[in-house]
């Protein structure tokens, strides 16, 4: 199983996101094509492929692709303009996989799976590995967006999905859906701490992995939100470094250790931080900023200490 981060939301990654690859001897890059529609789009060219080439022993590439529009012809000229920018050894090598969008139910196609359906057939009729993807999990309804969505696509071999916190859990679900799994995104609550981040994501691996999944992309090497997503959930060098223990052996398994104890106390911590962050919006909503059962009571609870800033509550 290939494994490794996906790099920057930014038209030239940091030095440290590469420096993150090496430490955990990655062995797949996630890149970025996206449109002009996403505030100027990412668009990872050439030397960023020479670099990671130079740097890790023949990765694969996972590229997310978004068209210019959300027709067939506007993905495949995102396509074909970013194929440009790969070496022709890695084509040669057949060590690309090209994503057609990401988590389509959030955006353009959030009521109309059919339609993504008819863009995945009519963009995946082709040599290139194109890969479905599944929409986003923390939608109401992704389930039935999703089946609707296969049935227009005509069953694709192979998918992708990002799977998050318990929905780690799930990936059978999705290997039984497809003939070759990718994951995408992969992380813990942003909240949850960087050693348990670690052992959560190692114990992910051996999921992925009992469940033959071809490739997996943990988020985030680096990168700028813009309000989009949480930046606790960009990985830390030391993360780096901890998870390079969590290799794919031959046989398929992952080396690294979790007892079913620390298993289940993680995912009950997700729980309880996910309760927290309800009560912080209640809280807000009342207007309770101070005390323990305020926002700055909450904030202790979820990250173990208070804000490192002096705040401005609201008048009211």
């Amino acid at each position: 199983m290939y494994r490794g981060l996906l790099l920057d939301n930014l038209n030239e990654p940091a030095d440290t996101s590469f420096a993150k690859l090496v430490a955990m001897n990655a062995s797949a890059v996630g890149t970025l094509w996206t449109g002009a529609r996403d505030g100027g789009g990412t668009k990872h060219r050439r030397p960023i492929y020479g670099r990671c080439e130079i740097l890790l022993d023949h990765p694969e590439y996972l590229i997310r692709v978004e068209g210019y529009d959300d027709t067939p012809a506007g993905w495949w000229a995102a396509t074909r303009d970013a194929l440009r920018e790969i070496p022709d050894a890695v084509l040669i090598e057949d060590r690309i996989r090209l994503a057609c969008q990401n988590e389509p139910n959030l955006e353009h196609w959030q009521n109309n799976p059919a339609g993504y359906g008819r863009l995945y057939a009519a963009v995946s009729n082709t040599s290139l590995p194109v890969l479905f993807a599944c929409p986003s999990l923390g939608m109401d309804g992704w389930s039935q967006w999703l089946a609707t969505a296969l049935e227009q696509a005509g069953h694709p071999r192979r998918g992708i999905v990002n799977l998050y916190g318990a929905n780690v859990g799930r990936v059978g679900e999705f290997a039984g859906m497809f003939d070759e799994l990718y994951v995408g995104e992969v992380n813990s609550s942003p909240w949850v701490r960087a050693g348990a981040r670690v052992e959560f994501i190692g114990e992910a691996l051996r999921h992925f992995a009992r469940a033959a999944v071809k490739s997996v992309l943990i988020f985030i090497a680096g990168g700028r939100s813009n309000g989009a997503w949480d930046e606790r959930y960009i990985i830390s060098q030391e993360e780096s470094a901890g998870l390079a223990d969590w290799n794919t052996n031959d046989d398929g398994e992952v080396s690294g250790t979790m007892d079913e104890a620390t298993q289940t106390a993680l995912i009950e911590m997700e729980a309880r931080q996910n309760a927290l962050l309800t009560q912080a919006l209640v809280a807000f909503r009342q207007g309770k900023f101070t005390g323990a059962d305020g926002i700055d009571g909450i904030i202790v609870a979820l990250t173990g200490k208070p804000l490192e800033f002096e705040p401005t509550y609201p008048k009211a």
